[in-house]
């Protein structure tokens, strides 16, 4: 079934290089006021990252792990549940390794990110240009997560459940989309990535 979707994003991505270009004049914001806008008044379905600008601040930030700044983020849930509607998660494997960006302070970039709404990162492709590295992406729509089905004196509970799904969503196709070693890591404010252990030195 065709779903006619609205891209909604932080204003400040009209003024990001070829994004602003390539979006121009059919990008909504991302407010909550936006999103039950869309929702009571019109037929499209909102399209967009929970994680924003501050997700992006850890792009490509490791080879094993692909970050989901979701942690305390309840704000879109919150709204599905008063709507009344499902969230239907999609995921674009590979889309982490199209860029690198810059690894200075990067969890302190992430909260301000999210705080200002800016999108606080340096990123680069190929020869340190806007070309990525790969262009080998794998774009998945999973089933629906009965969001609805939620009261909001259940939204810390709706959040860990749509986590707990989003797992078991990534890691169902994963291997099939080429990375089976990788794995998803969910960050926030207030819970920086786990520290990854010591590499073991090889014996001689």
């Amino acid at each position: 079934t065709w779903v006619d979707t609205a891209i909604c994003a932080g204003a400040a991505v009209k003024y990001i290089p070829v994004w602003g270009e390539l979006l121009d004049g059919h990008l909504y914001d991302v407010d909550s006021g936006t999103l039950r806008h869309l929702l009571r008044n019109t037929t499209y379905c909102p399209f967009f990252s929970p994680g924003g600008f501050a997700e992006a601040v850890y792009t490509g930030a490791d080879p094993e792990v692909e970050y989901l700044f979701l942690d305390g983020r309840t704000g879109f849930l919150k709204v599905a549940i008063e709507m009344g509607v499902d969230i239907i998660p999609t995921y674009m494997y590979g889309l982490n390794d199209m860029y690198r960006s810059l690894s200075w302070r990067r969890h302190e970039r992430a909260v301000l990110s999210q705080k200002t709404r800016l999108p606080l990162f340096l990123w680069w492709g190929r020869w340190g240009t806007n070309i990525p590295f790969t262009e080998k992406v794998t774009g998945v729509w999973f089933d629906a997560f009965p969001s609805s089905k939620y009261t909001m004196e259940q939204l810390d509970q709706c959040l860990e459940d749509y986590k707990a799904y989003l797992v078991r969503c990534y890691d169902s196709y994963k291997a099939q989309a080429g990375y089976p070693h990788r794995r998803l890591e969910f960050i926030g404010k207030n819970m920086p990535p786990r520290p990854r252990p010591p590499a073991r030195r090889a014996r001689l």
